[in-house]
């Protein structure tokens, strides 16, 4: 509210005091006195105006304010009330998965002492040290004897068409005989997938590649470049590739553990077909068959489609396990 001061009245400022006082002046107008006097008043009710107003601001200010606080107390409650149970649901689920853990791990723990337990009752039954080392050396005597087309036998292998003319012509046959016997009686489902009639195939084959990096070099084979190339520095020619010029244009590495590949390979259409996998030996490139000799063909034919063997292997390894009941004998 604004108070204005007391001022005279605008019409009496420019006249004299006996003009004032004139009864022509005074007639019909307040006097002076009168007028101060009705100002005062009116000044007194604008400040009793004022105070009620500043006293209504005021309590609604406070009630308002009140009221804020009040609703911030209300929220932070509400908030710390979901944080709460937030922080309980958190505890719950780590408390749940560590329980899931702790059950997986102890599964994991018994499959493993169960498995160990199987492993060592073998061992100890398979304590028979020549009967084992027998029935190995005829399986793997019989196996390298075994004639393909051509009469080609595995130690006269010497290049990558015998590898696979030897497994498609020779072992397939032996280790997955024709369901007939001698005089062409069908063979019952028991008496299938017997390798020399007495020792079961358990699964199929499992072929491991070791591979080769090609891009390393092979430092020992460079002396045979200098013997006929004098020129020939590491300097001057430090890409396998390049370094045995029109001697040799590529000496791969021998299959040391610096040596060996990790690396994903397979046909153009897809590079990353073969996938290498961590074993006792170093890793390399697993292939597994089934039991069934019509899919396992079928396998080895895409194998060579896929060129797998190259100038990068290695060692090639066929392993496949078998049973023999009368030894009572796994190998």
């Amino acid at each position: 509210l604004e108070v204005t001061p007391l001022k005279p009245m605008p019409e009496y400022q420019t006249m004299s005091w006996k003009q004032l006082n004139s009864p022509e002046t005074r007639e019909g107008r307040p006097t002076l006195e009168e007028y101060q006097a009705e100002q005062a008043k009116n000044h007194v009710a604008d400040m009793e105006s004022l105070k009620t107003s500043i006293y209504v601001y005021t309590k609604s200010f406070v009630r308002s304010m009140s009221h804020k606080i009040i609703r911030q107390d209300q929220e932070q409650q509400v908030n710390e009330r979901v944080n709460r149970d937030v922080i309980f649901m958190l505890k719950s689920i780590n408390a749940l998965q560590s329980r899931k853990a702790r059950k997986q791990k102890l599964l994991l723990g018994g499959l493993y002492s169960v498995f160990m337990l199987i492993f060592f009752a073998i061992a100890v039954l398979q304590r028979h040290v020549l009967e084992a080392y027998g029935l190995q050396s005829a399986l793997s005597d019989n196996i390298r004897s075994i004639k393909a087309a051509g009469n080609l036998r595995f130690n006269d292998i010497s290049d990558t068409p015998g590898i696979f003319l030897w497994l498609e012509t020779a072992l397939l046959p032996n280790v997955f005989p024709q369901p007939a016997w001698y005089n062409g009686d069908v063979v019952s489902p028991f008496d299938r997938d017997y390798f020399l009639g007495y020792n079961r195939i358990i699964g199929g084959l499992k072929l491991v590649q070791r591979r080769v990096d090609p891009a390393l070099c092979y430092d020992d084979a460079a002396q045979i470049v200098r013997h006929f190339n004098s020129t020939y520095t590491k300097e001057s020619s430090p890409v396998c590739s390049k370094r045995f010029n029109e001697y040799y244009p590529i000496l791969y590495p021998d299959l040391k553990a610096e040596h060996r590949s990790k690396e994903h390979f397979g046909p153009s259409h897809d590079r990353h077909k073969y996938r290498w996998q961590a074993d006792e030996h170093g890793g390399g490139f697993y292939v597994f068959t089934t039991n069934d000799p019509v899919l396992t063909r079928k396998l080895i034919s895409e194998l060579w489609m896929d060129r797998w063997i190259d100038k990068s292997t290695r060692r090639l390894e066929i392993t496949f396990d078998v049973y023999n009941g009368n030894y009572r004998l796994f190998s």
